[in-house]
C-alpha cells in the first residue's frame, strides 16, 4: 500500500499502486508528481524503508 500527502489539502490519499495518474481523492488536483511514501515506511525516514 502507498500513499501521499496532499499539497493542496494536506490529506493522506492511498493506493495499492504507485504508478500511474494519482488524484486526490478530496480536493480532485493531480498529485501524480507528489512521492509515494510505501506503507512501511515513515515520511521522516527521508526515503529509508524498513524490511
Amino acid at each position: 500500500m502507498f500513499n501521499k500527502l496532499c499539497p493542496h489539502c494536506n490529506r493522506r490519499s492511498f493506493s495499492a499502486s504507485a504508478s500511474g495518474i494519482w488524484l486526490c481523492p478530496y480536493c480532485g488536483e493531480d498529485i501524480t508528481s507528489v512521492l509515494a511514501i510505501s506503507g512501511n515506511q515513515h515520511p521522516d525516514d527521508k526515503g529509508k524503508v524498513e524490511k
